[in-house]
């Protein structure tokens, strides 16, 4: 799982990440298993656009499913 928190700091699995960090560490997870699929959350006082930022990166990455996680 990926999560924003309110102070728009990236977290992968729990693990603090940054965004240039981001790809890699997904990647590492992927070459133990490439059938990986992704959840998205976000603070909802993360801005739209920090969220795209994030989702966009994640995008890059080949074969990768992604989650997009909602609270109503």
């Amino acid at each position: 799982n990926v999560t924003i928190n309110k102070d728009n700091n990236i977290y992968v699995n729990r693990i603090s990440v940054n965004l240039p960090s981001l790809i890699s560490t997904i990647e590492g997870m992927m070459n133990s298993n490439s059938n990986i699929s992704i959840i998205l959350s976000a603070d909802k006082v993360v801005s739209y656009e920090n969220v795209v930022r994030v989702l966009d990166k994640l995008r890059t990455i080949d074969n990768l499913k992604i989650a997009i996680s909602t609270k109503w």
